[in-house]
């Protein structure tokens, strides 16, 4: 039984396209073309970044590749890091831990970041809940 699941990749030149891949243990590192270091979560989509490792030896032909992919705030702080050490090459993936991850999402993100603020939903969630523990106390 396979188990197939969807992430964005955005490209060196700039670009960014929706993969389907088989979800395995070592899924990161066969859709980078080499060892994947983690670099954060980007928390208002609940996805996580990770690049090809600079450090890693023996990485694909991406690994050579600076990649100047714009990405909206707020982005993981090592993606910076690494941009300002000259050292983010390669494939950016974006990806959902827990499952899929489509390009339309990206895109309505990378527009209009701004709209996906967590900690409205999340105060909208307890004063749900807040109502139905008052309506449980009548």
């Amino acid at each position: 039984m396979s188990d197939k699941r969807i992430c964005v990749v955005l490209k060196p030149d700039g670009s960014h396209e929706q993969i389907e891949y088989e979800y395995t243990d070592d899924w990161q590192d066969k859709v980078l073309g080499g060892k994947m270091l983690e670099l954060g979560e980007i928390s208002p989509l609940n996805v996580m970044v990770g690049v090809m490792d600079p450090d890693a030896p023996g990485n694909g032909p991406n690994s050579e590749k600076l990649n100047t992919y714009e990405m909206p705030d707020p982005q993981p702080k090592r993606v910076g890091d690494l941009r300002k050490e000259g050292k983010l090459f390669g494939d950016i993936l974006v990806y959902n831990g827990d499952g899929d991850f489509q390009l339309d999402r990206w895109i309505m993100y990378k527009e209009n970041p701004e709209d996906f603020d967590v900690d409205e939903d999340d105060d909208e969630d307890e004063e749900e809940d807040d109502k139905d523990d008052d309506d449980d106390d009548e």
